[in-house]
């Protein structure tokens, strides 16, 4: 029987785009879109921040180089976080949700993306029981040690544990982890998965 769900946030909560960011980036630097998406968002810088093995200030003052970026320390943060918007078919249910199982929040995610879309979504993630993140965990999805961070705040036994997450990779590594796991993907209907799954709702 589930007793704790876990859910992703980018996708799954709420949907993201790092275009938005990079548009907002464009105009400060001389580099192209792709440039500018494959330096910041392609190499180990990305996944060094999300790990929280870089400090927010070691990320901008190396994107700002690498990117020959010509603006402040706040300019660039401010147009790096503003990427996400609701995702309602699964906002909609947190409070079903929250009735009957634990829930827990599980993300890849940094410093600067994670105090952003803390205040953007203030009211719906006070459905959450824990709120999960990699740069807190210091490990990234799919790592064991990941897994091992939010399970630590499931209270309950392994498979008991459902989670939910947008890229098969992730959800595969969770059921190895030993949890039971959904793909979810924009156009499902979550309460449909949840439901197949026998998950009680309301």
């Amino acid at each position: 029987m589930i007793k704790t769900i876990i859910l992703d946030f980018g996708n799954v909560v709420a949907f993201f785009d790092h275009q938005r960011a990079i548009d907002k980036i464009k105009p400060l630097t001389p580099l192209s879109s792709a440039e500018i998406r494959k330096r910041i968002y392609e190499g180990n810088l990305e996944d060094d921040y999300e790990a929280g093995r870089i400090s927010t200030a070691e990320f901008v003052e190396t994107v700002r180089r690498i990117c020959e970026i010509d603006c402040t320390y706040d300019q660039y943060i401010d147009a790096f976080v503003r990427i996400f918007w609701p995702n309602p078919d699964v906002i909609d249910l947190l409070p079903e949700i929250r009735k009957n199982y634990r829930l827990l929040l599980a993300s890849n995610t940094n410093e600067a993306h994670y105090q952003q879309f803390r205040r953007q979504f203030e009211k719906d993630l006070q459905h959450f029981h824990f709120l999960g993140t990699s740069f807190e965990a210091k490990a990234r999805k799919p790592k064991l040690a990941f897994y091992q961070y939010i399970f630590e705040r499931a209270n309950c036994d392994k498979s008991e544990c459902l989670f939910v997450d947008d890229l098969p990779a992730n959800v595969e590594a969770a059921q190895e982890f030993g949890w039971q796991g959904l793909v979810y993907s924009r156009g499902s209907k979550l309460s449909e998965l949840l439901v197949d799954h026998g998950i009680r709702l309301g």
